[in-house]
């Protein structure tokens, strides 16, 4: 089976712990991932958010003060950023079925479950960015 292929994305990881954001860089990288901006506050994550257009975001669940549902429910209620309908991966070690209903009640597109496997991750951005695209179109289609 071929290695996932990460070079055309632009990524935004979103995670307070840097050790966990070196790891997830380290990963995307080894896919060829060379676009990738990182955040780790949801002020950081604001500023990115707003500053450029990412094709898809991995988001951590358990941030420092808060959670990534909070950043995702000001991603998603916002016109302001380019990144309103971008994938977002969430991050997780939870499995807790409240939390996934939480957060996909606030519009994540879908769960990666830590520990991390490096072409696990790389597939499941690759399937995610390529069905978030295509209900777009669909969408678009609908309404013209």
């Amino acid at each position: 089976m071929a290695r996932p292929n990460l070079s055309h994305l632009n990524m935004l990881v979103i995670d307070d712990s840097a050790p966990m954001r070196k790891v997830i860089t380290m990963i995307l990288r080894r896919l060829d991932c060379q676009e990738i901006a990182e955040a780790a506050s949801i002020k950081d994550a604001a500023c990115a958010l707003a500053e450029r257009r990412f094709d898809a975001i991995l988001l951590d669940y358990k941030l420092d003060t808060r959670t990534g549902v909070d950043i995702l429910r000001l991603l998603r209620g916002s016109d302001k950023t380019p990144n309103r309908r971008t994938p977002v991966l969430m991050l997780t070690g939870q499995t807790r079925q409240e939390i996934v209903d939480e957060a996909t009640a606030a519009g994540v597109d879908a769960f990666i479950l830590k520990p991390v496997m490096p072409e696990a991750l790389g597939w499941r951005v690759l399937e995610t960015v390529s069905q978030v695209r295509e209900r777009e179109i669909a969408q678009a289609r609908h309404h013209a």
